[in-house]
C-alpha cells in the first residue's frame, strides 16, 4: 500500500511540476506576447539617431530596448509624435496597456496640434485593437 501511495504522490508533484511549467511559459515565454503591432510608425523628418535605433529594436520584436530608444528621443525632442507612438505600441506588444495608452494619447496631442488627420485615424484604430484584446480578456 506504501508504494502505490508513494507513486501516486509522485504523480500528482509530477502533473503539478508539468502545469507550473506550462504557466511559466506562457507568463515568460514566446506564449506572454500578444504582438499586436508589427511595424513602427515612420517619423515624418528624421530628428535623432535614437528613434533609429528605437524603430530597428522594435522592428526585431526587441520592445522593451525600443521604449529606451524612443525614451532618449523624446528627452531631446519632447514633442516627436512618432516616439511617444511607437513607444505606446511597443508597450501594447509588452502587454502595458495603460502605459500604450497613455502615450498613444500623448501622441494624438501632438498630432492634432500638427493637424495630421490621417495619424489621428490610425491612432484610432490601434487604440480599438488594445480595447478589443483587453475586452478578450475579461470575457
Amino acid at each position: 500500500m506504501e508504494i502505490q501511495q508513494f507513486l501516486g504522490f509522485f504523480l500528482l508533484l509530477a502533473v503539478a511540476i508539468a502545469g507550473m511549467g506550462v504557466m511559466v511559459w506562457a507568463y515568460a515565454g514566446s506564449g506572454s506576447r500578444a504582438v499586436l503591432f508589427v511595424t513602427p510608425v515612420p517619423a515624418q523628418e528624421s530628428l535623432g539617431e535614437a528613434f533609429n535605433a528605437g524603430c530597428q529594436a522594435f522592428s526585431e520584436g526587441e520592445y522593451a530596448q525600443a521604449i529606451a530608444a524612443f525614451e532618449r528621443e523624446l528627452r531631446s525632442h519632447p514633442s516627436h509624435a512618432e516616439a511617444y507612438h511607437n513607444r505606446g505600441l511597443a508597450f501594447a506588444n509588452l502587454r502595458q496597456d495603460d502605459k500604450a495608452v497613455e502615450n498613444l494619447l500623448k501622441a494624438s496631442q501632438c498630432y492634432a496640434e500638427a493637424d495630421r488627420p490621417d495619424a489621428l485615424e490610425q491612432l484610432r484604430s490601434q487604440l480599438q485593437a488594445i480595447k478589443a484584446r483587453k475586452l478578450a480578456q475579461t470575457q
